[in-house]
């Protein structure tokens, strides 16, 4: 396999497709899959090098609020949930599933944060007696 060195704008642009890809929702495998198409790397230390990367990039951007990231954390989620196939929805195990997802997106919005204390004080006062 011949080794294509990337320079500094090819290597953002990459990162920039990795974090779609990531967005997207796509497995480590299919990524690892789309580069070794894409004949970005040689080597898997590479490939994880590259990704990342490209999620350490998220996490060192100081212009991307906290809304921004909320918001991207619910796409991804709710993407999983769209992909979900039907059969396995309609199982007790998808449907445990899915309500995860759906707890997860409203402590993600702040939902489920508002209403966390008052079921601990419940819970406290019924130990009580």
């Amino acid at each position: 396999m011949e080794k294509i060195r990337a320079n500094k704008k090819e290597y953002e642009n990459r990162i920039n497709t990795i974090q779609e890809w990531l967005l997207d929702g796509d497995t480590p495998k299919a990524i690892h899959d789309k580069i070794i198409r894409q004949k970005w790397c040689t080597s898997d230390r590479q490939i994880y090098r590259l990704v990342a990367a490209a999620r350490n990039r998220w996490v060192a951007d100081e212009n991307i609020n906290i809304a921004e990231k909320r918001k991207m954390a619910i796409e991804r989620l709710r993407k999983i949930m769209e992909r979900m196939p039907d059969d396995i929805k309609n199982t007790s195990g998808g449907f445990r599933t899915l309500l995860y997802y759906e707890k997860e997106i409203n402590r993600i919005e702040g939902i489920m944060s508002d209403l966390e204390p008052e079921i601990e004080t419940i819970i406290t006062v019924n130990e009580m007696r």
